[in-house]
C-alpha cells in the first residue's frame, strides 16, 4: 500500500463533511440492506465508510495496513472489529465468510490490482455483493501521487 496513506491518516484522522452521500453512492446499497449483514471494509483508511456501515449492520470488519488507519478506526466507529491486514494477502477474514464487502478508491493504490481484487472477492459469501470503487479522474493531494486508473 503507497505509504502516503500511512501520513494521511495520522494528519487527518476524522471523517470528511462528504462521506455519507460518498458511501451510499460509491456502493449503490441502502441502509436496509445492511440489516442483519456481516460486513468488511477493506482498508478503511480513519473508518469513515466503516463508521456508517455500522450503524446499520450486525457487524462490520475493518481491515487496513497502517496503524494509524486502524487507530483512527476505532476512535471513529467504536464497534467495527479492526485487523491489521495487506489487501494482497487477506489473513484475517475467512474466505467466503462476509455477506456485503466494499473497498472505496483503494485497490488501484496496492502492490497488484489483480491480486488485490481477487483477495477481496474472495472474502464474500455465496449470494453476497461486492463493491469495489476507483477513481475515475487524478486527484491531486500532497501525500498521495494519485493518477486515472479507470
Amino acid at each position: 500500500m503507497d505509504k502516503g496513506f500511512d501520513k494521511r491518516c495520522e494528519k487527518h484522522p476524522a471523517p470528511q463533511a462528504t462521506t455519507e452521500n460518498v458511501f451510499w453512492e460509491k456502493t449503490g446499497w441502502k441502509p436496509g440492506d445492511f440489516e442483519g449483514k456481516l460486513v468488511l471494509d477493506a482498508c478503511c483508511g480513519c473508518g469513515r465508510f466503516a463508521a456508517i456501515a455500522a450503524r446499520h449492520a450486525k457487524q462490520v470488519y475493518a481491515i487496513d495496513s497502517s496503524p494509524y488507519a486502524l487507530a483512527a478506526t476505532e476512535k471513529n466507529a467504536p464497534s467495527v472489529k479492526t485487523f491489521m491486514d495487506d489487501l494482497c494477502h487477506i489473513r484475517s477474514i475467512p474466505p467466503a465468510s462476509m455477506d456485503l464487502v466494499y473497498s472505496i478508491g483503494v485497490l488501484h493504490h496496492t502492490e497488484s490490482i489483480e491480486a488485490s481484487f481477487r483477495e477481496v472477492a474472495n472474502t464474500v459469501k455465496p449470494g453476497g455483493e461486492l463493491a469495489i470503487w476507483v477513481y475515475s479522474q487524478p486527484i491531486f493531494d500532497d501525500l498521495l501521487p494519485v493518477h486515472d486508473f479507470m
